[in-house]
């Protein structure tokens, strides 16, 4: 990996880039698939977040997904109507 050693990785000197591969080698785990590889890094990443900001993270609904809501939200936070195709709505 030695064409990443000029990255300074989120402007923090003296911290190396490396895979998720080879950090969990580093800690003697097995290879593991790439799909298996995400969802241990995704795990860890919101167990960091949690402890750091004091907040227990959610996965989110399908419904809090959805662009009809964040319209709907934002039609009722602005009280005007979005414009759609189609429906002369300017």
């Amino acid at each position: 990996m030695s064409h990443w050693e000029g990255i300074v990785p989120c402007g923090l000197e003296g911290r190396e880039v490396a895979s998720v591969e080879t950090l969990l080698r580093r800690q003697g785990l097995p290879p593991a698939e790439p799909d298996a590889l995400m969802r241990l890094a995704a795990a860890a990443m919101v167990s960091h977040f949690e402890e750091v900001f004091g907040v227990e993270a959610r996965a989110p609904a399908v419904g809090d997904l959805t662009f009809a809501r964040h319209v709907a939200e934002a039609e009722a936070g602005l009280g005007v109507e979005v414009a759609r195709r189609g429906s002369g709505v300017v």
